[in-house]
């Protein structure tokens, strides 16, 4: 494994949110979030969650209407 280095960085809001998400749905910590993302590129993430939330959507859909259906 490559030698890490501290580093102290400005994060933007908007990037911090991302974090923190990414930190929150995998137990990392905000900094390990953080190197995933550098490492991945967070446009890519973006992109992934969008898709995941677009997902989501899309089978809370289907479950209300099985719902309606069975009712």
């Amino acid at each position: 494994m490559p030698e890490r280095k501290a580093l102290s960085v400005a994060v933007p809001d908007d990037l911090m949110e991302i974090v923190k998400i990414v930190a929150e749905h995998s137990g990392k910590s905000m900094s390990s979030s953080l190197i995933y993302l550098a490492e991945r590129g967070a446009p890519i993430f973006i992109e992934e969650m969008n898709k995941f939330e677009a997902y989501k959507a899309l089978a809370a859909k289907r479950k209300a209407e099985e719902n309606k259906n069975h009712s």
